[in-house]
């Protein structure tokens, strides 16, 4: 599904289908070391999993959480996940280059870090020493609290400065009362390891100028300091990845570079440049017509940017020939990392990351498959038409029309019902129901991103896919096809891309449509093939 990027607290309570384990108190184990940008070492919590920290993140270099997110049973349920985080307050100054840069603010200190990420906790400060490690002066801090007024909690950050304008924290979260002596002593002791080391230079830069090989070299970087992670690549391409199943990520990479292949059958680039170039010469107009461009109306659920120029598409086109995929081993990493309860993938445009997960485990890779297809054609159109935010029904019915893609023996993909709408749709268009079980086709296409997510969100998903693969597969297949109903996509995308209008694209692309006679059509369309 298409989600904004959403920051996700470090204190999370754990509500998985699979069960979690009470952890044990961690263990001083190996070192994390930084020998490509901070310079400096200490150890993290033996046989604990390393998560990256967000792209856009400005505090965070990395966080290790208990084996399978375990931690603390909670008296008011579900399972309060341990973890030891490694964050930076930097404030030196930045180049040009990422002054260009949208960027999250950040904490200034840790006890505001806290305060802001530790969330639904009264946190009250429990002293500051001072500490010495070797010939750095450090400080330690604490913080006491209770989990829902229930659950006592406590907080431990050793601040240690590595230069005037630059200084790490590690912090660790663990139980309250009588517990905590068992984390704070591994805390203390991790935090008291630290070490400085040279900082050397990076991995190879960019060999040329072009972003793929901007992106790569910036990954390889990236690497040096992600424990655990490595980086594969296909032509259009980059995933990042704690997998070890090597045959299985190769095959993650074919079957992108072929679902890729179906996008670009409908969405051109031909076709996305015409577009981008009537929504600039329309930007002119309104320009050259005395007075500024009127900005674009909001679209579901945020301001939409002014259209680009010319060459900032081409820029993008580039850029969606260097896309990148983080691939997680394990369902808990996947949540570890933010991806939110009840998600199997999702789509960062902020970040400009599509994040999905190995499900051999639970449901089976097809749903890693089906994700994929997914949340890949959000990415996909995310380049070509830029900040382009359709109706919900169009962006995530499209989505599941190609999660029904399935790729065969000869690494081709053939267009079937998405297995996981199927079942939904049909009790929907039953004709024996006394009151139709969907939303008026009027209504439903006008849906808010709100409202689609809404209490309904399951039948709205299964709704959009059953529109759109009625009108991609039913020409030719229904004898009560309407020619007219055949411009009802394109003309609602080209409006889109042009005016950027939400209301004005649903206007023009139903423009004379018979909404009686569209909705018979749908349900006995999805009668007649499911």
């Amino acid at each position: 599904m298409f989600r904004p990027l959403v920051l996700v607290s470090m204190l999370v309570v754990s509500a998985y289908a699979t069960p979690l384990v009470a952890a044990q108190a961690p263990k001083a184990g190996a070192y994390y070391e930084d020998k490509t940008d901070l310079g400096f070492k200490i150890q993290v919590p033996k046989d604990w999993d390393f998560v990256p920290p967000q792209p856009n993140d400005p505090n965070m270099i990395g966080k290790y959480v208990a084996p399978h997110n375990g931690g603390m049973t909670l008296k008011s349920g579900g399972t309060l996940s341990y973890e030891v985080q490694l964050i930076k307050f930097d404030r030196r100054e930045k180049g040009e280059e990422d002054r260009t840069k949208p960027r999250m603010r950040g904490a200034e200190n840790a006890t505001e870090y806290i305060e802001q990420n530790f969330n639904r906790v009264d946190w009250k400060a429990d002293g500051v020493k001072q500490l010495k490690i070797g010939k750095v002066e450090a400080k330690e801090l604490q913080f006491a609290g209770m989990f829902n007024d229930q659950d006592p909690v406590r907080v431990y950050a050793a601040v240690i400065p590595l230069s005037p304008d630059v200084d790490i924290a590690l912090v660790g979260l663990g139980p309250g009362e009588k517990k905590w002596s068992k984390f704070e002593s591994p805390f203390q002791q991790m935090a008291r390891s630290f070490k400085l080391l040279a900082a050397e230079s990076a991995a190879t830069g960019p060999v040329g100028d072009s972003m793929r090989e901007i992106k790569r070299a910036k990954l390889k970087d990236e690497l040096t300091r992600l424990p655990g992670w490595a980086l594969y690549e296909s032509a259009n391409y980059f995933i990042v990845t704690d997998s070890k199943d090597e045959p299985f990520v190769k095959e993650m990479m074919e079957r992108l570079e072929a679902i890729r292949k179906i996008y670009e059958e409908t969405y051109t680039a031909k076709q996305a440049l015409e577009l981008r170039r009537k929504a600039i010469a329309l930007q002119n107009a309104r320009t050259d017509g005395g007075g500024a461009a009127p900005p674009k109306p909001k679209s579901e659920d945020e301001e939409a940017a002014p259209p680009m120029t010319e060459e900032d598409l081409l820029a993008s086109f580039e850029a969606s020939r260097a896309c990148v995929v983080r691939l997680c081993g394990l369902e808990s990493m996947y949540h570890s990392y933010g991806g939110p309860n009840g998600s199997a993938g999702y789509w960062n445009p902020s970040a400009e990351e599509l994040v999905v997960y190995d499900d051999k485990q639970e449901g089976g890779r097809k749903n890693t498959w089906k994700t994929l297809n997914h949340e890949a054609f959000h990415q996909y159109i995310f380049y070509f038409y830029g900040s382009l935010s359709p109706h919900s029904w169009y962006n995530e019915g499209s989505g599941d029309f190609y999660a029904g893609y399935q790729y065969g023996k000869d690494k081709k993909f053939v267009l079937k019902p998405f297995d996981w709408r199927v079942e939904p749709v049909r009790d929907m268009v039953r004709e024996s129901n006394d009151l139709p079980a969907y939303v008026p086709l009027k209504k439903f296409t006008r849906y808010t991103q709100a409202e689609y997510y809404g209490a309904n969100i399951g039948k709205n998903y299964a709704q959009g896919w059953g529109f759109i693969y009625f009108l991609r597969t039913a020409n030719g297949k229904y004898r009560g096809w309407n020619p007219a109903w055949n411009s009802i996509l394109p003309t609602y995308l080209d409006t889109l891309a042009i005016t950027g209008n939400l209301d004005q694209a649903v206007d023009k692309a139903f423009e004379g449509v018979d909404w009686d006679a569209l909705e018979k059509a749908w349900t006995e369309y999805m009668r007649q093939v499911l």
